[in-house]
């Protein structure tokens, strides 16, 4: 039974990682590469925007500091979208409603996958981190960290009831 309650714990866990990147997170829920193509990309282009709205407000860089972070920073978002991507192809949850039709080799092949794409994204986030060091002090840094975490936060929170439209800030 414990085996049963980690496996699902690191399945949701990973799945949550990417939930305000995925298809089904904040964007609506068509599927990137079925549906309604054009229609999902316009909702991500807009999370985007918002999102880069959003922290640019909450860091109030200077014109030298912004020249330096938004082409790292869109290198990064970059590559955390191609492992969000690997991460849903892995862990695709309407795959997932049924484990019972899995074999032990399946889920073990599916959970070696996530730790190898977890451990991928810890190497970027490192690397990330490292890039922020040449630009930013400690302080902005850890203001960066909490302007990601409030947006997705707010982004959740506002995609529990209303629409993309509004301000996050007036949330």
């Amino acid at each position: 039974m414990t085996k049963f309650v980690l496996t699902i714990f690191f399945i949701v866990v990973s799945y949550i990682g990417t939930w305000a990147q995925g298809p089904d997170g904040p964007f609506g829920h068509g599927h990137p590469h079925g549906g309604d193509d054009e229609a999902w990309r316009e909702r991500k282009e807009r999370f985007k925007a918002e999102k880069v709205a959003y922290i640019s407000n909450e860091l109030n860089l200077s014109v030298q500091k912004a020249q330096k972070f938004w082409p790292i920073y869109n290198q990064y978002d970059v590559l955390l979208d191609s492992i969000g991507e690997k991460r849903r192809k892995n862990m695709d949850m309407k795959r997932l409603d049924d484990i019972s039709g899995f074999s032990e080799q399946e889920c073990k092949d599916m959970m070696i996958n996530s730790f190898e794409i977890d451990s991928k994204e810890l190497e970027i986030r490192k690397k990330y981190y490292d890039e922020l060091c040449k630009i930013f002090t400690q302080k902005e840094i850890m203001q960066y960290y909490h302007a990601e975490h409030e947006f997705r936060r707010n982004a959740m929170r506002q995609f529990k009831g209303a629409s993309f439209g509004k301000s996050f800030k007036n949330n």
